[in-house]
């Protein structure tokens, strides 16, 4: 690579040129893509040997994500319980990793989340794997809907409520 000062430039600053020759520049292309790739695999092969648990925490429907929820998530595997725990994204999203000897394809999982009184638990299996080159990864999705716990008083005030209006109804 040549390096050329060609005098004054803009602002009074020196002006430098670089006229590479086309080796050169085959040379920076190439570092860099493998760069780029050595990242991209790196990133592939931290999530192999894992299995990915997803999903979202949500109330009403999946657009009104909950975020800063309680999340537990349990996954059944040759007849032992391991658990992982996180708080749910800004928008309602989690993400846990277990390791393969503790959860993999076709284990069962139960996902537990809990905020502000809210709590929903929801079941599934891990039932998905992609598989590429030299890695696996077990993939299961739960969302689970937030729904409001009712207090003793309201809880039983609602049940009672319920036994008049239909006695109210049923009578002649």
């Amino acid at each position: 690579m040549k390096i050329k000062k060609t005098g004054e430039g803009f602002l009074g600053c020196s002006e430098i040129r670089t006229s590479a020759s086309i080796s050169d520049k085959r040379k920076i292309v190439a570092a860099v893509f493998l760069l780029a790739f050595a990242l991209c695999l790196e990133s592939v092969l931290a999530d192999a040997g894992k299995t990915r648990i997803e999903g979202k925490i949500y109330e009403g429907d999946l657009s009104n994500g909950i975020g800063g929820a309680n999340v537990t998530v349990t996954c059944y595997h040759e007849g032992s319980n391991h658990t992982e725990e996180m708080i749910s994204w800004p928008d309602g999203d989690y993400i846990v990793f277990f390791f393969k000897n503790k959860c993999e394809y076709g284990d069962s999982i139960t996902v537990n989340a809990e905020k502000d009184g809210m709590t929903g638990t929801n079941s599934g299996i891990v039932d998905t794997r992609y598989t590429a080159g030299c890695f696996t990864l077990d993939v299961g999705i739960v969302n689970v809907p937030l729904i409001p716990e009712f207090g003793m008083i309201v809880g039983t005030l609602t049940a009672v409520s319920a036994i008049g209006i239909f006695l109210f109804v049923r009578r002649k």
